[in-house]
């Protein structure tokens, strides 16, 4: 893969860009998503229409693991090539919300850490929060709540911590 990734940046109400991005580095408890798909809904219509910092819209994706971190591949029991569906959070993973699978509570994923994949503005590095059809990769973060899918026809997702 490159050194530069494209993607579909929302600019303002109603504009957006095809703009380019440096391939962030991977953290040790990081990982890089190589998009399959995505999907906009409609809280991204919604953003779509109002006046916001530039961002890369789609907080709804699947793709399989591009690089990934040590400290992540152990967390997680995943590796490169695992496919995964990320959650839009990014909660602390850590609070009584969070252990209890109840992490779209945790206040983390709330006003006091605006984080999430879809809405976070790109001057947030490492920039890459979405998953339009126009991204080629998003960041994996140690707090990405992730599903992952098996080849099997009835496995069951797994929730990644």
């Amino acid at each position: 893969m490159s050194t530069r990734v494209l993607a579909a940046t929302t600019i303002g109400a109603f504009r957006t860009e095809i703009r380019e991005y440096p391939f962030p580095e991977i953290p040790p408890d990081a990982g890089i998503l190589k998009i399959e798909a995505a999907g906009v809904c409609g809280s991204d219509w919604q953003a779509y229409q109002e006046d916001r910092p530039p961002r890369i819209m789609g907080h709804e994706k699947v793709g399989r693991i591009y690089r990934i971190g040590p400290a992540a591949s152990r967390r997680g029991g995943l590796r490169e090539g695992d496919r995964v569906a990320l959650e839009e959070y990014l909660p602390c993973g850590q609070c009584n919300l969070c252990r209890s699978g109840e992490f779209r509570l945790c206040d983390e994923t709330e006003a006091r850490r605006p984080l999430r994949y879809g809405s976070t503005p790109v001057s947030q590095e490492p920039g890459l929060w979405g998953a339009t059809g126009y991204i080629s990769i998003c960041i994996r973060t140690p707090c990405s709540i992730g599903l992952g899918m098996r080849s099997q026809p009835n496995s069951r997702p797994c929730v990644y911590r």
